[in-house]
């Protein structure tokens, strides 16, 4: 498993040291863009996927981290708070982030927060590994076991995700498409066909050319870039 990095930061000397970390890291990380400038940062990541860290300055002209983290929280898995002010530990933990690097960080230090994020992937994977199962939160904050097997396809909404099961019913919860594609994939069975939909390869019915037929009648359509994704599971498409 390989996690995208993306480090905000308007001290260049900064982005130099946490690349230089993130190249020597023995974790599988890629760092996959660099911005000093955070309004750039917000036009740039805001209609993009989710990337799976990012390393976030407070700091920085024209818009602080904080605000920045708040504006960006939905294509954000884990944020790495980086800052030489202690003060802000209290709004850091309100924009959940998973960790509070206070400057000159030192590679030990870095490590220790890449590791924690490895193990919360870790966590995730497990469950779906072990206990086949999701447990998902409601809009009204109940908690609703659903088995993965019983998983026709996870389709995005905006900031949620809405699971449909072999049971004719769908159910509503927070979350981004990219970390129920992370953890589903584990199961070997799921597979994204587009922008908005993972599906079951075993509750596939019928494929004809780019359309895809489910076992609940929903017919969807392979995206383009998708396309070579999906080949090792469906030689027709």
């Amino acid at each position: 498993m390989t996690l995208n990095c993306i480090i905000i930061d308007d001290a260049k000397s900064c982005i130099n040291l946490l690349a230089d970390y993130i190249s020597e890291s023995k974790a599988k990380l890629r760092l996959v863009k660099t911005y000093t400038d955070p309004m750039e940062a917000l036009a740039g990541l805001r209609n993009a996927d989710p990337v799976d860290i990012v390393f976030m300055d407070v700091l920085m002209p024209h818009l602080n981290g904080i605000e920045l983290s708040k504006l960006l929280k939905d294509k954000i898995r884990y944020l790495v708070i980086t800052t030489g002010d202690p003060s802000y530990a209290i709004e850091a933990f309100d924009v959940d982030a998973c960790n509070y690097l206070m400057k000159p960080i030192s590679q030990k230090k870095f490590n220790d927060a890449i590791n924690k994020i490895i193990n919360l992937e870790k966590k995730k994977s497990a469950l779906i590994r072990d206990a086949k199962h999701l447990f998902i939160k409601s809009k009204i904050g109940e908690l609703r076991k659903i088995y993965v097997n019983d998983i026709i396809a996870v389709q995005g909404a905006s900031n949620y995700v809405k699971i449909h099961t072999s049971n004719q019913k769908s159910y509503m919860t927070y979350g981004k498409m990219g970390d129920f594609e992370k953890e589903l994939d584990t199961s070997g069975t799921f597979v994204r066909i587009n922008k908005s939909f993972i599906i079951s390869i075993p509750h596939i019915k019928l494929v004809q050319g780019k359309k895809i037929t489910l076992a609940n009648d929903f017919e969807i359509t392979i995206g383009e870039t998708y396309k070579t994704a999906i080949q090792k599971y469906l030689r027709t498409v």
